[in-house]
């Protein structure tokens, strides 16, 4: 997977999420959550804004190798890229969603790897 990724939002048009695109503004930064009992996505990661509104969902296909690297602990940062269609009943979000590095101090501690001592 790459460490940069260029997707579009999931499910927008749906349960009123349209509202949710009118909060939005570009360059915005966003929460992904996985939602590991979706019982229709066992894979589901969710989009929040940082005032705890749920946008959406990540597409089933990019949500099913991200999944894997979450909860293996890897963190994703999440923007608003491009907010599409002002002119059109319905509306979309692009979003960048960038890899963050491992931190090898915190990965050591979550998989209690010991450092080998030197003779």
């Amino acid at each position: 997977m790459k460490d940069k990724i260029y997707t579009k939002v999931a499910g927008i048009s749906f349960e009123g999420r349209q509202r949710t695109v009118e909060v939005l503004e570009e360059n915005e930064e966003l929460i992904l959550k996985r939602e590991k009992d979706n019982k229709f996505d066992k894979n589901a990661i969710q989009i929040f804004n940082k005032t705890g509104i749920m946008i959406s969902y990540i597409n089933k296909v990019l949500a099913g190798d991200m999944a894997k690297l979450m909860d293996s602990g890897v963190d994703f940062n999440c923007r608003v890229m491009q907010i599409t269609g002002f002119t059109q009943a319905t509306q979309g979000v692009n979003l960048e969603i960038t890899r963050q590095p491992i931190n090898c101090k915190d990965a050591d501690e979550k998989y209690h790897i010991k450092q080998a001592e030197v003779i």
